[in-house]
């Protein structure tokens, strides 16, 4: 995915703000979320995707403007 998609994946994640969320194996689907990783890997796992995509969505999301030291 380039980053011509990243305002969907920002509107689409809005929803999921402080939890983890599992992806299928395409790593564009969400297959469960939860306030856990494990909850939400084992919800993922019961729907039958073999190896979750887990991360953690950010509770604000924001851009990071930043520098290296």
């Amino acid at each position: 995915m380039g980053l011509g998609n990243s305002n969907i994946w920002i509107e689409n994640l809005q929803q999921y703000r402080g939890k983890w969320v599992a992806l299928d194996e395409d790593e564009k689907t969400v297959v469960a979320s939860d306030e856990k990783a494990k909850n939400a890997y084992n919800s993922a796992v019961k729907k039958g995707v073999k190896l979750p995509i887990l991360f953690k969505v950010p509770s604000v999301l924001a851009p990071y403007i930043g520098s290296f030291s």
